[in-house]
């Protein structure tokens, strides 16, 4: 199945990059598994970094990178954004709680 459209690699679920022909199910999800784990794409030519995508042979991985983008603009890991905050207790330790 080709993909008509244009998929930002930082937002596209594994549904999308499927639908890239030489993306199947396994390589859709070592991509969102590597965005996951290593935050947004800066540009189509990391996907060369992940696992099994970049073993593509060059053909056929540069025809994927076609339908294929990535905005500057990207929604943060989650991940990386969790490990980042820090929850401050606002409210001193001797309060007491309703029952």
């Amino acid at each position: 199945m080709k993909s008509p459209e244009k998929f930002d690699l930082n937002i596209a679920s594994v549904h999308h990059l499927k639908s890239i022909k030489g993306i199947g199910q396994g390589r859709a999800e070592a991509i969102v598994r590597y965005r996951d784990k290593n935050g947004p794409f800066a540009s189509v030519d990391d996907l060369a970094k992940v696992p099994h995508v970049g073993d593509m042979p060059p053909g056929e991985l540069d025809q994927a990178k076609q339908h294929l983008m990535v905005q500057l603009s990207v929604r943060p890991n989650t991940r990386t954004l969790r490990k980042s905050m820090s929850i401050k207790q606002t409210w001193p330790s001797s309060a007491r709680f309703p029952e």
